[in-house]
């Protein structure tokens, strides 16, 4: 992907606005804003190494860095503050990762969100940008949809991000969490069993309820993704995910929305 910096038509050293990186375990996306406007955005194959976007996006006075749909846990704080360790490997099995925390009160209760996390990450990022932040857009993203079902005409309603690694999915009743979770089945109908299996699981009859579903993220609205669910939901959506694009937007724009969740 190149850019307008890559090209040589603006100044590598920015004089304001926010740099937002974030990692899928793949690819590094970012988007550079001011005025929470896109400048100028990109991706490329990360290894490791934040030397390379470092000599392409220069120097911000903001810099948010997140994790892209990574392997997560949600729980009130009063159960997981302290046993991070435990309730990951409880929940995902134990790995050799590090593991980063980040707490809200916006989802009806004090919960504590945990994500797996690269060991050693930070030392690399300090040299490249001093002052830089954390976020989690998994959970700037489930606030987000949280205030969208609560001020929705529907009981249920089910929002969807798709990444090329991970899927984001959630299910809220009129603004109450009741599930979530991050998926590497990325098909349709794989999709649609998540769904379907966690409202069976709570008593629901999904053809019955009054359902909406949100999905966003790398697809198109020609998505087999979309059309799978068409077909079991009557009211299916794609994601306006709001970014404004000063050059105009991409037509693949969906992967960098997620990154708007770790302003």
């Amino acid at each position: 992907m190149r850019t307008p910096m890559e090209t040589g038509e603006t100044n590598r050293t920015a004089t304001g606005g926010m740099l937002v990186l974030g990692w899928d375990g793949e690819t590094l996306f970012w988007l550079a804003l001011k005025d929470r406007r896109v400048q100028e955005y990109g991706s490329e194959v990360f290894s490791g190494d934040w030397s390379s976007i470092r000599a392409k996006m220069g120097s911000y006075p903001t810099v948010r860095v997140t994790w892209l749909r990574p392997v997560f846990s949600l729980l009130p704080v009063p159960v997981a503050e302290g046993l991070e360790q435990e309730v990951m490997a409880l929940q995902h099995g134990k790995t050799d990762l590090g593991l980063r925390t980040f707490r809200t009160d916006r989802l009806g209760e004090a919960l504590l969100l945990i994500e797996n996390d690269l060991v050693g990450v930070d030392d690399s990022l300090n040299v490249r940008w001093p002052l830089h932040t954390w976020s989690s857009a998994t959970l700037g993203w489930l606030e987000s949809k949280g205030k969208v079902s609560a001020n929705s005409d529907f009981k249920i309603s089910v929002f969807i991000n798709v990444g090329r690694k991970r899927a984001l999915m959630c299910r809220f009743h009129q603004g109450s969490l009741r599930w979530c979770l991050a998926t590497e089945d990325l098909e349709g109908t794989g999709l649609l069993y998540h769904v379907v299996n966690s409202m069976v699981r709570d008593d629901l009859d999904p053809q019955v309820e009054k359902v909406e579903v949100e999905i966003g993220g790398a697809i198109q609205n020609d998505s087999p993704i979309i059309q799978d669910f068409s077909r079991f939901f009557t009211a299916v959506r794609m994601e306006d995910h709001g970014l404004i694009w000063s050059d105009g937007e991409p037509e693949a724009s969906g992967m960098w929305s997620l990154l708007q969740y770790a302003i």
